[in-house]
């Protein structure tokens, strides 16, 4: 992948950080749900290799396990005893769900939203939490990690891979001091065409940057889909713990994002 991505860049300060596991109550699964997202994977298996998708798009975008995971892992569902699964990137070959059918059209708005504690928040390189691809080109995505273009070791950046282009050139957003090591955060990402800004990102509920133009196309069609690495291959691999992991074929309001993550806390 050419190392010349074009980024706006946020000065984010860190919210408080902490040691224990959120205590999510039972109703941010029902608050999903009301929302009827097209991908929606709680990651919450205890065995073998499969995932089912529970958005609309149903069992033809189920996923499977490849690489070294571990699965029934302790999750940021702790209330109602959903488990999280755990995705390495080293060693041995690195950890990645692929989509078994991920045939989603341009979308000129969706919502990313999941919840994740990564391993290592010092890597210098982005790491793929969501990639969508086509044709071997990173269509969109979200990563966290450090700055991919200049080579920056601010690892607790997340970003959002704007895919409109056919190249891998395409222009992403880098948000600084976003996730913390071994902390669950629940974050996510609103993208609309046409509008300024087109995209926004939140962390913990609360909208913490927002960037881009109108002119910005829709997100290009994609055929694959990852969580943990990168669209068609396993590299730029995520390493950490995942849970919910949703996407959405619309702009989800700032409060319906903030209700997510305060139903998951018990608010």
């Amino acid at each position: 992948m050419p190392a010349h991505y074009k980024h706006i860049d946020f000065e984010i300060p860190c919210f408080g950080e902490f040691d224990a596991s959120p205590q999510i109550h039972p109703g941010h699964a029902s608050e999903l749900a009301a929302d009827q997202p097209l991908l929606w994977f709680p990651l919450d298996e205890t065995s073998g290799t499969a995932t089912n998708n529970r958005g609309s798009l149903g069992f033809a975008a189920n996923g499977v396990y490849q690489g070294g995971f571990t699965l029934g892992q302790p999750g940021a569902i702790a209330r109602d005893d959903a488990t999280a699964a755990h995705f390495n990137a080293s060693p041995g070959p690195p950890a990645s769900l692929a989509l078994a059918t991920a045939n989603i059209p341009a979308l000129s708005a969706m919502t990313l939203s999941c919840w994740l504690r990564p391993d290592n928040t010092q890597l210098r390189l982005l790491n793929y939490v969501f990639c969508a691809s086509a044709g071997g080109v990173d269509r969109w995505g979200l990563w966290c990690g450090g700055s991919y273009a200049t080579g920056g070791v601010n690892g607790r950046n997340l970003g959002f891979l704007l895919g409109g282009g056919a190249s891998h050139q395409s222009p992403a957003m880098t948000f600084q001091d976003a996730t913390d090591q071994y902390q669950w955060r629940h974050v996510a990402v609103s993208f609309q065409s046409g509008v300024t800004p087109c995209t926004r990102f939140y962390k913990d509920g609360q909208l913490i940057a927002s960037a881009g133009n109108a002119s910005q196309p829709p997100l290009a069609a994609t055929t694959h889909l990852r969580l943990a690495a990168r669209g068609d291959v396993t590299h730029l691999a995520y390493a950490g713990r995942l849970a919910h992991v949703a996407v959405f074929d619309r702009v989800l309001s700032p409060q319906r994002i903030a209700t997510h993550y305060q139903r998951g806390i018990g608010q």
